[in-house]
């Protein structure tokens, strides 16, 4: 957000949040400024896994703020097995070995995520899912419906529903390419900030998150560190090298053509 137009979001982020019960109703938390690695949602609704969370909690599993121990996890949830072959693994990662060994391997077995039964097997002690279940992305906007589209556009890739809120006073625009935002699955809030009231002008369907395990996997563990649900502290782990990986979304972000933009 520009400091200019940071009061105004403000007041729209704070209507939301009193609507939560009518834009979200199966979700019971909130929090803001939620950062995926694919941009910062103004608002995220969302309910925890209460099971995940306990057991997170009892093997003392820190928050991971790494996205390459985090891509670690979705693949190995993709192979669908508690045994876990090291030298496979690593292949199916972009990784050097050096950093594969120092930083990911290093990690989990610090961590009691898993052990070593072999010179090259690996046994996991528990399963690293994403806690949030019902998770609503929302990108508040006073004005500038385009730019407020994309970034919620982005959202897509890790929240089950997300949402462009406008400021009631400049929804017209974006009501008149009301089509675009049913061809890409974005809903559309409109947020009085008058009445203290948001009405939902279209409402998306949910998304399937199949292909975004490590997007959401660091959407929830950002949740986690901001609201101190799990210990921030990870045992013998250093972040250094461990950069956010760049992604390149200029090949699927959608090509607005707006009408009377």
């Amino acid at each position: 957000m520009s400091s200019k137009k940071k009061q105004p979001e403000h007041l729209i982020v704070k209507v939301l949040k009193n609507c939560q019960k009518k834009i979200a109703p199966n979700t019971g938390n909130i929090a803001f400024e939620v950062n995926s690695g694919f941009g910062i949602a103004d608002v995220v609704f969302f309910n925890f896994d209460n099971e995940l969370v306990e057991n997170r909690r009892n093997l003392k599993i820190p928050v991971i703020k790494s996205y390459e121990i985090l891509e670690t996890f979705a693949v190995i949830n993709r192979l669908n097995s508690n045994k876990i072959n090291v030298t496979n693994l690593y292949n199916k990662l972009p990784y050097s070995e050096k950093a594969f060994k120092k930083n990911i391997l290093n990690f989990m077995l610090d961590n009691n995520i898993a052990k070593m039964i072999g010179s090259d097997l690996l046994e996991l002690q528990c399963t690293f899912k994403c806690v949030l279940k019902e998770t609503v992305a929302i990108e508040a906007k006073v004005e500038n419906w385009q730019r407020g589209f994309y970034q919620a556009f982005r959202y897509k890739q890790y929240a089950d529903y997300s949402f462009l809120a406008l400021h009631s006073n400049n929804i017209e625009r974006a009501k008149k390419n009301l089509n675009l935002f049913q061809d890409f699955n974005i809903g559309l809030i409109s947020v009085d900030t008058h009445g203290n009231d948001a009405n939902i002008l279209y409402q998306p369907k949910k998304e399937n998150q199949a292909i975004a395990d490590k997007i959401r996997y660091y959407a929830s563990e950002n949740v986690l560190s901001k609201l101190g649900i799990i210990s921030q502290e990870a045992n013998t782990f250093s972040q250094t090298g461990m950069k956010l990986a760049s992604v390149d979304l200029s090949n699927f972000i959608p090509q607005v053509v707006s009408r009377n933009s």
